[in-house]
């Protein structure tokens, strides 16, 4: 058993060593960070609102968090906005579905005593519904495509791009950079407003308050809306924000032995075995609950990535088999709820069949990865 344990370990860092490919990373990385600072700045020249509450570019995704296991050419990035202090913003959960919330100015009333309120007035405009005060996801986003589309006009990019175009999907912006070498990089801006601790919303995970260091401990809200028949009738569906906690993600994963590399090799093993339903986040989901589960008791150490791998196939399977996967802030979102039954039969019985081989003969993870 030991010989067993060795090899599935060795095979294991031969698939991350050759499976795991990043062509043109360095390239890529640098023509998106030549480029899109110009971009910004050429929104900024073409609307003075969106410089106004423009703050920075939060990097993230599987390429910045460290976890693609594909080519570099898709990228997922946050703008983070900000309003002036003197617009109090209200976060809500009450009337939305979990992970969900509204955010609604505190006081309007209280804006026009302002000496900047003609630029308040602008942002009311903009983003929030007259009658009900609240900010409005589908206003922000069809006013960022506004503004990308003047920007872009009279844009000029590095001499590496050929050209760049844009679609809408979603609460993204998505921006296409095709280089002068034929490469394509896919691009997401997803509008976010970022607040800080000890601000921290109603309902989300509380243990995070305390294990997690303060400057970790920021969370956005996003412009994804939720699906339609998840919303009560007390529930105004174009009212929804969806909660994004990204600096404790980064802290669960940070520096953690083979947690990175396990999630690689899940991936690898979906895209392989084509279960298009698990997306990347809820493989990262199944392993971040096994970070926090202080009962799991897992060694992280590299040298234990074989028998944690195992584990980590067991854990999915689990989650599969009860077609139910919490999200890790909110447990009362189920981020599978969409798997069917036959879907989930076919997943868990496959995963039987390929932790029974490898467990039986680790030469066989060659075959599933």
């Amino acid at each position: 058993m030991a010989k067993n344990d060795k090899m599935l370990l060795t095979n294991l860092k031969e698939i991350l060593r050759t499976e795991v490919k990043l062509t043109g990373e360095r390239e890529n990385v640098r023509i998106l960070e030549t480029n899109l600072p110009l971009l910004i700045k050429q929104m900024e020249l073409v609307s003075p609102l969106f410089k106004a509450v423009y703050q920075r570019i939060y990097y993230t995704g599987s390429y910045y968090d460290g976890l693609r296991v594909k080519n570099a050419t898709e990228f997922d990035l946050n703008l983070v906005l900000a309003f002036p202090k003197n617009m109090d913003l209200e976060i809500r959960t009450t009337n939305s579905p979990p992970s969900f919330c509204t955010c609604k100015l505190k006081n309007k009333e209280s804006l026009r005593k302002q000496q900047n309120f003609e630029f308040i007035g602008k942002l009311l405009r903009e983003f929030f519904d007259e009658r009900t005060d609240f900010f409005l996801p589908d206003k922000i986003r069809r006013w960022l495509q506004g503004v990308f589309d003047s920007a872009l006009l009279s844009f000029e990019p590095s001499g590496d791009v050929k050209e760049i175009r844009k679609s809408s999907s979603g609460p993204a912006l998505t921006i296409y950079i095709k280089t002068t070498t034929g490469t394509q990089l896919d691009v997401d801006l997803v509008p976010v407003l970022e607040f800080k601790y000890p601000a921290w919303p109603d309902g989300a995970r509380k243990s995070f308050k305390t294990s997690i260091p303060d400057d970790q401990k920021y969370w956005f809200i996003v412009p994804k809306p939720p699906q339609a028949n998840s919303c009560k009738s007390c529930q105004n569906y174009s009212y929804q924000w969806r909660f994004h906690f990204p600096g404790v993600e980064r802290h669960l994963l940070h520096n953690k032995g083979c947690v990175k590399p396990i999630i690689k090799l899940l991936k690898l093993l979906r895209d392989k075995q084509d279960w298009r339903i698990l997306a990347s986040y809820y493989l990262k989901t199944v392993v971040m609950h096994a970070v926090i589960k202080p009962t799991d008791q897992i060694d992280w150490n590299e040298s234990k990535m074989d028998k944690t791998f195992i584990r980590m196939l067991k854990h999915l399977q689990a989650y599969v088999q009860n077609k139910c996967l919490p999200y890790l802030f909110y447990e009362k979102c189920n981020l599978i709820s969409k798997m069917g039954n036959q879907q989930a039969e076919n997943i868990d019985r496959r995963l039987s069949r390929i932790i029974q081989d490898i467990e039986n003969d680790p030469q066989k993870v060659f075959v599933y990865m």
